[in-house]
């Protein structure tokens, strides 16, 4: 997606949900989150997914794993399709790039993700996504994916934490989503 500089599209900001690994629409907090506050707050709503090269470089990486992806996306697309009015926006590049973009020509009100608990390489990115985030003062919401634990002070309590994560209930799919913008 190329952006025009200058001025934001639109004087409504949006809420962005960044897939990463967590390529659903059923059971999808961040999702479901962002959509909420969105009509809320009568924000626009962007699901954006980012293709980012540097990670597909690594040696972890296949193309047998992007073209699950790819699938996964276009599913996705193709459900979005059926109920609403939203989309799934491809960008490839630097995420703190492409969220640069985003806020200049948007506006972004907030950020909703899963907590990412893979590699290094995306621990790395994170700390600088959230640092850009704060310093543009957009606030980053991060919703826990599973019983990987971030930031534990100490491992005494991690079972009980990762138990009440596990059982908590499926958020369903929203029934009505914002407009995108």
């Amino acid at each position: 997606m190329q952006f025009q500089a200058g001025a934001p599209y639109s004087n409504v900001m949006i809420n962005v949900v960044w897939l990463k690994r967590d390529l659903r629409l059923f059971d999808n907090a961040p999702l479901v989150s962002a959509n909420r506050c969105a009509l809320e707050g009568r924000h626009k709503l962007l699901i954006v997914y980012i293709i980012e090269d540097e990670y597909w470089k690594l040696e972890e990486h296949s193309y047998r794993q992007w073209e699950f992806i790819k699938q996964s996306l276009l599913e996705m697309r193709g459900s979005l399709r059926d109920v609403s009015k939203q989309n799934i926006v491809v960008l490839r590049g630097d995420t703190i790039q492409c969220f640069a973009d985003l806020h200049q020509h948007f506006g972004i009100n907030a950020v909703y993700s899963h907590e990412e608990t893979g590699i290094d390489w995306t621990f790395q990115r994170d700390i600088k996504v959230a640092k850009f985030l704060t310093k543009i003062g957009v606030p980053w919401h991060q919703h826990s994916n599973g019983g990987v634990i971030r930031k534990l002070k100490s491992r005494n309590d991690w079972k009980q934490l990762q138990e009440r994560r596990l059982i908590q209930n499926c958020v369903p799919e929203p029934s009505n989503y914002a407009s995108p913008p």
